[in-house]
């Protein structure tokens, strides 16, 4: 089973409104819920292994984290994912680093963010360009993180279907 590891956030009034303005772009298909992944684990056969890294998080704080700011990657030019940045005190990458020490699964640095959308190649560039500067540091709020979840993903023709396997708190 496909397989990650994240931090949620709720789907709240401004970040429906968000969403739904960037989905009126052509060639844009946005998510349906929001995660900060910490850790990709791809294909996974048994889960236990990373249950076990994941109760070293348990040592973290609760912390905040405010959504702010949409960017793209690669770059705003050729994007082809629609993010929305993650800023806190820290934690989350920290996390990300210990995740990845454990597992030996990275292969690039965590940046922190929030996908909002897959854009195809076809997409209206110049309205996407147009969506990101709009939004380039807007904040759609700040909330409490308070536990981090192991997912399951299940990629159907409507978009990504998750399942939440194992959380932990953080105290």
């Amino acid at each position: 089973m496909r397989c990650f590891i994240a931090i949620d956030f709720p789907l709240d009034e401004q970040a429906k409104e968000l969403l739904e303005e960037l989905g009126r772009i052509k060639g844009t298909k946005c998510v349906n819920a929001l995660h900060m992944t910490l850790n990709f684990l791809g294909e996974v056969d048994d889960t236990e292994r990373v249950k076990d890294a994941m109760e070293g998080l348990r040592e973290h704080s609760r912390f905040r984290a405010e959504l702010r700011g949409v960017g793209a990657f690669p770059n705003e030019r050729n994007a082809r994912v629609v993010w929305l940045g993650v800023e806190d005190d820290g934690t989350s990458a920290a996390m990300a680093e210990e995740l990845c020490a454990v597992l030996k699964n990275c292969d690039r640095p965590f940046m922190p963010h929030v996908t909002l959308a897959r854009v195809r190649p076809d997409n209206d560039s110049a309205g996407m360009r147009e969506f990101i500067n709009d939004h380039r540091s807007e904040s759609i709020g700040s909330y409490e993180v308070d536990r981090v979840c192991l997912k399951r993903s299940d990629l159907t023709p409507g978009g990504a279907v998750y399942e939440d396997l194992y959380d932990i708190k953080l105290h």
